[in-house]
Order: structure tokens, then C-alpha cells, then sequence
């Protein structure tokens, strides 16, 4: 096949692309406009949404007491599911340096819709370091889908590294002021 062919073919194709394009375009600006949000969504380019999203589980790590170096802390891992959750776990998927005292995982069976459950884990904060990451994860079946959430816990032994002041704004409200810093890991 000659260049010459194959460049009016190439036309040719063109042509019944931009043909079929102004078809669909012409069938679509008389059709009759729909009133629901996705359809004004659309045709506005705004996104609209008329209901709150919202994750179904909640999880939240917290120490139960005093963080020491070379001392046993719990910490506490709670779980609130908005709807049920079915065959859930917590792990610990990174320790970020403490000792694991007992299981880094704790099963949590089935936590109905609306319910709350908490998972202790225990940890020994080594005696150098200064600031260690704990991460936690919650896996479950809710409905007819799996479920993931994670949750972290910073514990820091020695205390905050930066100073905390008291301040007024121009306003008169008052405020908590830390100086920006950068974190060396």
C-alpha cells in the first residue's frame, strides 16, 4: 500500500471519528438535564456530597502510665467500630524499638456496630534512645469487605524535646506557643 493510500485512509478514519463525536455531542446537549447531585456534580464541576464520610473503625493507641526507661508500660489500643466487625485482630506491625513483653497481636473477635474494644500490649522503652514509634493496625471483615485501620503511639521517655509557652494573641486569647524545630530521627 502506497504513503498516499494509507494517508487518505488515515483521513479518512478522521473524518468518521469527528463525525461520530459531533453525533454523541449533539445527542447529549438536547437530552433532557437530570436533576440528581451526581448529574450537577458533573455538569457544574463541583464536588457534591451529602452525606459525611467517615471510616467504620476508630483506633486509638494511648500509654497507661508513666514512660520510663527500663520499665514494663502498657499501652492500650482501642477499637470503635461505627458499623460491626467480624473475625478482628490488632497487631503491632512496628515496634520502633521497644522490647515486646507477650504477643504483638490480640484477636478481637466480632465488635458490634457502635461498640467499643480495647486490646493492652506491653513494651520495656530501652534505656538509649529518645523517641520510639509505636504502630498498631486493626484488620477485620465489616460487611462484605475487608477492613484496615492503623494507629500510632509516639512515646517519648525524656519528655517533649521543645519548650512549651504560655502566650496571649492580639485578640486576648491564649495560646500554647512552641518554637518550630526540626525532628532528627
Amino acid at each position: 500500500m502506497s504513503s498516499q493510500a494509507i494517508s487518505t485512509r488515515f483521513r479518512g478514519g478522521r473524518a468518521a471519528v469527528r463525525a461520530t463525536l459531533a453525533l454523541v455531542i449533539a445527542t447529549t446537549s438536547f437530552a433532557a438535564p437530570s436533576k440528581s447531585p451526581a448529574t450537577t456534580a458533573r455538569s457544574t464541576g463541583r464536588a457534591i456530597c451529602s452525606t459525611p464520610i467517615q471510616h467504620p473503625l476508630l483506633v486509638r493507641a494511648e500509654a497507661l502510665g508513666r514512660i520510663q526507661r527500663g520499665v514494663p508500660l502498657r499501652v492500650r489500643v482501642t477499637t470503635t467500630a461505627t458499623r460491626g466487625l467480624d473475625r478482628g485482630v490488632v497487631l503491632l506491625t512496628s515496634s520502633g524499638g521497644v522490647a515486646m513483653v507477650g504477643a504483638s497481636s490480640a484477636a478481637l473477635g466480632a465488635v458490634p456496630a457502635g461498640g467499643q474494644i480495647a486490646s493492652d500490649f506491653t513494651v520495656i522503652v530501652p534505656e538509649k534512645g529518645h523517641r520510639f514509634l509505636l504502630q498498631f493496625q486493626v484488620r477485620g471483615e465489616g460487611g462484605s469487605r475487608n477492613l484496615t485501620r492503623g494507629a500510632t503511639l509516639n512515646l517519648l521517655p525524656d519528655g517533649p524535646a521543645e519548650r512549651i509557652n504560655a502566650a496571649t494573641a492580639g485578640s486576648g486569647e491564649r495560646l500554647l506557643e512552641v518554637r518550630a524545630g526540626r525532628i532528627d530521627r
